[in-house]
């Protein structure tokens, strides 16, 4: 079974290796795993079905508030959360869940913040050779020694750029190439921001355009890397070394929120976006011609609207929960047409992880299934309540290392044994 994701052209060429964090299986570095897809390559096997109650908890306990999903380096779980108004990095070990170390800082809200739906943080730290880099809702960035907590370095992002992240707080995840890391940030002339990850001074700089929840990725397109971005307005590629502009795409939204990550098959050199409000999916294909990227809107499906959750892209197929805040439909999408392979009722909204040939997928009501896409439908192996949500929704996407699960809700954090 062939799987597409956004990262598989990292084995083409050894200059993209390096821009891939803890590439090496067994670990989970960043936001979507080592290649920012949910796709768990390390040839572990599942369970054809869990026990009646669900898989062995090995541990669980409180955690604060926040969607920031959970990075695993060297036997160390990193993650972010919100308590006392200020935002924190913490590093629990994996064995247990006892406490490594904290760091936080005071994280008022700026004007304006909705925090209906939770006060974040909202974005995953990356790992990255013991470093850790984490960023918090009102965008304050910091770089913290892996083993101690200890502050490398920090920039306030908002106060520096003079830039107001979207109502909701700012949610993309760090993004690594080379020496250094990549944000979508605002203002003036840094709609794209590369740091040096040593010292933490800006590298480059780049457009005007404002930032939106999803986090970026990097592709390889006929061996050249671009860094794709999704901005409130549409989708942009740019040369991550420099932050020239190489392509961009219209894609609106009535309220001007992306926030599901876009996804790269690299076998057909296709990304796949996605948005509510009124917007849906669209297919882009993307072809180098005499030295530039030529972009292809290849179809368009305004019934299939990814909200903030993840797709897989697997074999020419697209799935994902579709819906925002009315009725939620599981779907298969023909990557050939747009047209819908299936839709199924009976899910909420749901991250989710593949491996193994089957879906891990965490649903926002606190439901954790394990389940198999077929041709004409997706089957339900095992299902069972993890959380029980009275804290909000069970929105952070779960960590797949090894047949070691690592979850959390916006009250605790749990980890389960797949075997």
């Amino acid at each position: 079974m062939k799987l597409h994701s956004l990262q598989r052209a990292v084995f083409l060429s050894p200059m993209v290796l390096l821009t891939v964090v803890g590439s090496a299986y067994g670990q989970w570095p960043q936001w979507g795993g080592p290649h920012r897809d949910f796709v768990v390559r390390d040839g572990a096997k599942l369970a054809e079905a869990w026990p009646t109650g669900g898989p062995k908890v090995r541990w669980r306990k409180p955690l604060g508030n926040g969607y920031s999903s959970i990075a695993v380096e060297g036997g160390r779980l990193f993650t972010m959360m919100r308590a006392d108004e200020r935002e924190y990095v913490v590093c629990l070990r994996a064995e247990n869940g006892s406490e490594a170390w904290r760091h936080g800082w005071d994280a008022p809200l700026f004007d304006g913040f909705f925090a209906q739906f939770g006060k974040g943080p909202h974005a995953t730290p990356t790992v990255i050779d013991g470093r850790v880099f984490a960023i918090g809702a009102t965008a304050k960035l910091v770089a913290l020694d892996g083993s101690k907590g200890t502050v490398l370095w920090s920039r306030d992002l908002m106060k520096e750029l003079e830039f107001t992240p979207m109502i909701c707080g700012y949610a993309c995840s760090p993004l690594p190439y080379k020496d250094t890391i990549i944000l979508p940030a605002g203002g003036k002339g840094h709609g794209v921001v590369a740091l040096r990850q040593k010292d933490g001074s800006t590298a480059w700089h780049a457009l005007d355009i404002e930032s939106s929840y999803a986090s970026p990725i990097l592709i390889n397109l006929g061996g050249q890397e671009q860094l794709i971005v999704f901005s409130r307005k549409g989708i942009n590629g740019l040369d991550p070394a420099n932050g020239a502009l190489l392509w961009e795409h219209a894609h609106s939204t009535q309220y001007d929120v992306h926030a599901c990550t876009p996804v790269w098959d690299p076998e057909r050199n296709e990304l796949f976006i996605s948005s509510a409000y009124g917007s849906g999916s669209e297919l882009l294909r993307l072809q180098r011609v005499d030295g530039k990227t030529k972009v292809e809107s290849r179809w368009s499906n305004r019934k299939m609207q990814i909200h903030h959750s993840n797709v897989i892209v697997e074999d020419g197929r697209i799935f994902g929960v579709s819906g925002d805040f009315g009725a939620k439909l599981f779907c298969c999408v023909n990557a050939n047409d747009g047209e819908f392979v299936f839709r199924e009722r009976g899910f909420t909204k749901a991250s989710i992880v593949h491996a193994d040939g089957k879906f891990i997928m965490l649903q926002e009501d606190g439901t954790l299934s394990l389940a198999r896409p077929g041709s004409d439908g997706i089957r339900t192996l095992s299902s069972f309540p993890l959380f029980d949500t009275r804290s909000g929704p069970a929105w952070t996407s779960p960590t797949l290392v090894g047949k070691q699960l690592y979850a959390r809700d916006r009250a605790e954090i749990v980890a389960l044994d797949l075997n």
